[in-house]
């Protein structure tokens, strides 16, 4: 009777993870609903204690969880309560994975759920394209394949989907390609599909995850002599840069960040036709945050989750930086977050939760190094490049595909399945 219990619960487990892996893609508001059903059952499930006394004892799911706890000890010093509630509530992931995911599964259902998402990655490019081409044909414009309007038939941003596409060519590579090479052509065929749409979806740093990515994949392989991966990798290399050379869009973008006006990072104030590029308005902010910091000599605890915003929209103003006009739905630079989850840390959190992120990835590269699981060591990649640009862990679509991806590739059952 318990084994038939176990193995039920197991099963609804499994089909609550596959559909959340599935949703991720399309519906922030349905994946939470399912990720509170995951929840539910996990308490209904029972055996409680033995489930916290195993994600306590385990190092990744530990400096989450204290990460947490360190966003909810900062609405102590915040004003903005009402935010800083709104922030900590966005960040439950952080507590919910950690725990929810603490039960072992099958690496077998592991791989199932990795082409779950796969599919529906696939399947939402697939109706950007198709959204594209009927756009194309109602008034001509090669811009509905690329970036933000090529995205936006799913509702979703641009930079997150690609992330999405990235980690989906590594799945199939390894669950696909490696363990069912019966699969491999269909595998292959979908893989350079998604290569293809991660240069449409243009993302400058994306390409770069992509491109290290595939170079530390190749490296990796131990059946390909060093000369054939010398020559492999110069091929990705000529591909890449073919790519961005060919495609309008997408060297367009690049052009930009090349004519960056250094001088701008360096004024206290910016003239009122100051042409900010990524690049620009990043290092601007980043500068911005760090003067925040020195000036409220919050260091060490931050300058608290509600009001570390409020903070950088006053400055954005002092420097001059285009606010938008209130009466309109352009806010200008209004309400933008530092796009560096390192900095992003730093500010509203202070140096220890900083610390504490630096060495979650420390310790996600480290494990994955030595259980030679190439997935978690993409996605520690991911995360890592990732969060230079982009506050990764302040978006849903952002923090619930990092902490249900690296809590589920750190079970237990499929590390060992990939140690030697």
């Amino acid at each position: 009777m318990n084994n038939y219990k176990d193995q039920l619960h197991n099963r609804i487990h499994f089909i609550l993870l596959a559909l959340i892996a599935f949703t991720m893609t399309f519906s922030v508001k349905v994946t939470s609903l399912l990720i509170g059903l995951c929840l539910l059952h996990w308490f209904i499930e029972g055996g409680l204690l033995n489930k916290v006394r195993r994600t306590l004892r385990d190092r990744i799911s530990l400096l989450f969880i204290l990460l947490f706890v360190m966003h909810l000890l900062s609405i102590l010093v915040s004003e903005n309560r009402t935010e800083a509630f709104a922030i900590v509530e966005r960040k439950l992931s952080l507590l919910i994975f950690p725990f929810m995911l603490c039960k072992t599964i099958s690496a077998k259902q592991i791989r199932k759920i990795a082409l779950v998402f796969s599919a529906a990655v696939t399947t939402g490019l697939l109706i950007c394209y198709l959204n594209a081409f009927i756009q194309y044909f109602q008034t001509p414009d090669t811009g509905v394949f690329y970036y933000h309007q090529f995205s936006s038939a799913i509702g979703i941003h641009a930079v997150y989907l690609e992330a999405y596409a990235v980690f989906s060519i590594h799945l199939l590579w390894c669950f696909l390609v490696i363990e069912l090479p019966q699969f491999r052509r269909i595998a292959i065929i979908i893989i350079i599909f998604l290569v293809v749409s991660c240069f449409l979806l243009s993302s400058k740093m994306m390409m770069f995850v992509l491109l290290a990515g595939a170079m530390t994949t190749l490296f990796q392989t131990e059946l390909i002599s060093l000369k054939k991966k010398t020559i492999i990798g110069l091929s990705i290399l000529i591909v890449f840069s073919s790519g961005i050379l060919l495609l309008p869009n997408l060297k367009h973008r690049f052009d930009l960040e090349l004519a960056t006006q250094w001088q701008t990072v360096g004024l206290n104030e910016l003239p009122h036709d100051a042409q900010l590029t990524g690049t620009s308005f990043r290092l601007i902010v980043w500068k911005l945050s760090i003067d925040i910091l020195h000036k409220q000599n919050a260091w060490l605890s931050g300058v608290g989750i509600g009001d570390f915003q409020n903070l950088l929209n006053r400055r954005y103003s002092e420097a001059g930086m285009y606010m938008g006009y209130p009466a309109s739905k352009d806010h200008g630079y209004k309400n933008y977050n530092p796009h560096n989850q390192y900095i992003e840390l730093l500010l509203s959190i202070g140096v220890i939760g900083l610390l504490l992120f630096i060495l979650l990835i420390y310790n996600l590269f480290g494990r994955a190094i030595r259980n030679k699981n190439l997935l978690l060591i993409q996605l520690s990649l991911i995360l890592m490049l990732f969060s230079l640009t982009e506050s990764v862990l302040s978006t849903n679509k952002g923090i619930i595909f990092f902490l249900f991806f690296i809590c589920l590739l750190n079970q237990d059952a499929f590390i060992r399945k990939l140690s030697p």
